[in-house]
């Protein structure tokens, strides 16, 4: 889950035997309609959504700025560097050794599309129904169980907001960001070689939207959340398609309780401080980050712990869980061991209440 930035009145802030036979019937009956009973999750994903990768595309409206830094800026240089090598040996190119080379490039964030029937789409909206109401059944908190509405993504969509009653989620393949890479002398534009290059974002599904607030001396800074859309990409592994629906629409409900928190904080430190005092954006900064890395931790520990007691459920294997929970391996993840501990020690149950009521007993 990525967050976003954070603005106030425009300052920044910033996943056979007869025995068998008979559970496979029990189950059956209870599962909804479209639901094919025969496979678990993971055969589901594998025979009916691995399938449906589809084509890049741009978003008409919603563009966000492409990336082109860390990791994806040495794979474009990696492989410029390799085609100018084959180019070199082959003898398609010729080069001037007087002038000096550079690489050009020019991203484009986009989506792939999901390819995808509508039963198809059906059936993944009933498991995703069925996960996320034994998500909410092992927090004990069944009472927030939002009406689910999963949409594919296209170059027209009209975002809908969610919201805690109507949580509508965007699908696609994946995010992704589209590279064209040239070579050319540095004194000249004429291209020498070119590449395109597709780079899959590594963020598997968002809760797209900002923090705005209100600045007053007398009464202090007061945030709440303004979403935008929920977005989920359905074809980076069968776990996180699972978790996804989980991972970025339960903040639905934390979000406020977080802002409030963050509030607090930022409001009790301008008490001790006296008023009227100016705004303080690295002290909001560190703030708002503080407490983004313990909703994170809280809902990422939460969510692995629950997954963890379904693997042979769902059809995952340890080796798939392994390389699944890396994902968590972060900074804005930070705190999720501690948490998983409390889990353990706690129950979930308990943990949630914590972060509700005490939050300060649980970090």
């Amino acid at each position: 889950m990525r967050k976003n930035k954070t603005t106030i009145q425009g300052h920044n802030l910033y996943t056979m035997s007869l025995l068998s036979i008979a559970a496979l019937l029990l189950v059956t009956a209870t599962l909804p309609a479209a639901i094919t009973a025969q496979l678990n999750y993971n055969q589901f994903w594998h025979q009916k959504i691995k399938p449906t990768q589809g084509d890049f595309f741009m978003h008409t409206t919603y563009q966000p700025k492409a990336d082109l830094s860390g990791s994806l800026a040495t794979t474009v240089q990696q492989l410029m560097a390799e085609e100018l090598q084959k180019s070199l040996s082959q003898g398609k190119l010729k080069l001037d050794p007087s002038k000096q080379l550079t690489v050009s490039n020019k991203a484009n964030a986009g989506y792939t599309s999901l390819h995808i029937q509508q039963d198809v789409l059906a059936e993944y909206t009933d498991r995703a129904n069925q996960g996320f109401k034994e998500f909410l059944d092992y927090v004990d908190r069944p009472d927030l169980m939002p009406n689910l509405d999963f949409r594919l993504l296209d170059a027209n969509t009209k975002f809908q907001p969610p919201t805690t009653d109507s949580a509508t989620m965007y699908l696609a393949w994946n995010k992704n960001t589209r590279v064209w890479s040239w070579l050319h002398y540095e004194d000249q534009k004429d291209q020498l070689l070119t590449r395109r290059i597709d780079a899959p974002d590594p963020i598997r599904g968002q809760l797209v939207g900002q923090m705005v607030g209100s600045f007053d001396q007398a009464t202090g800074v007061t945030l709440e959340n303004q979403m935008h859309h929920a977005y989920g990409g359905l074809g980076y592994s069968p776990i996180s398609s699972y978790a996804i629906p989980m991972s970025e629409l339960f903040p639905l409900f934390l979000r406020p309780i977080t802002a409030k928190f963050i509030n607090k904080e930022i409001n009790e430190t301008w008490t001790k401080q006296g008023r009227p005092i100016a705004i303080d954006k690295n002290h909001h900064q560190s703030v708002i980050k503080k407490w983004d890395i313990r909703e994170d931790s809280l809902l990422e520990a939460l969510i692995d712990e629950f997954i963890g007691t379904k693997l042979n459920q769902l059809g995952f294997t340890e080796t798939d869980w392994q390389k699944y929970s890396k994902h968590g391996n972060s900074n804005q993840y930070a705190l999720s061991p501690k948490v998983k501990n409390k889990i353990k020690n706690l129950g979930a149950p308990e943990v949630l209440r914590l972060y509700i009521e005490q939050p300060e007993k649980l970090f």
